[in-house]
């Protein structure tokens, strides 16, 4: 009978350890690489593009879905090579994955931002819908990968 208390303290123990964050850290290390490997393809993909064709994309993508009108195309056109230049300029520096990324989410909140005045209230709404579409359709494309 003295087995039990010696038996149920090595429980106790192995399972502190198990749940421990250095624990978890080993055990989810090659999951935390490979998306960390992801995210940097993306970065350098998109720091492969010039500023003029990520905007150029993301005039035409708007244009077409949105039904720009010929007065909102050139101030859109301005908005998107401004905030295509930041992305660039985000993707191709030398931060770390988490800093790059909450770059790259200020940045998409300021680009927001910034066509909500161009845009008419419809216009806006689908446009956040667009990118709704669009980041989960990144991230089924991911997970198929």
């Amino acid at each position: 009978m003295k087995r039990w208390p010696t038996f149920a303290a090595c429980l106790l123990l192995l399972g502190t350890l198990l749940t421990h964050s250095g624990c978890l850290r080993i055990a989810t290390a090659p999951i935390r690489a490979a998306r960390a490997e992801k995210a940097e393809q993306a970065f350098d993909r998109l720091a492969d593009r010039t500023p003029e064709q990520i905007a150029a994309w993301l005039d035409q993508r708007m244009t077409t879905e949105l039904g720009l009108t010929a007065e909102q195309q050139p101030k859109v056109s301005a908005i998107n090579l401004a905030h295509a230049r930041q992305l660039r300029a985000i993707a191709a520096s030398d931060d770390g994955i988490r800093a790059k990324t909450r770059a790259m989410a200020r940045q998409n909140t300021a680009h927001e931002a910034a066509l909500k005045p161009v845009l008419t209230p419809d216009q806006y709404t689908r446009f956040l819908a667009l990118k709704d579409q669009l980041r989960t359709a990144l991230k089924e494309s991911a997970a198929q990968k």
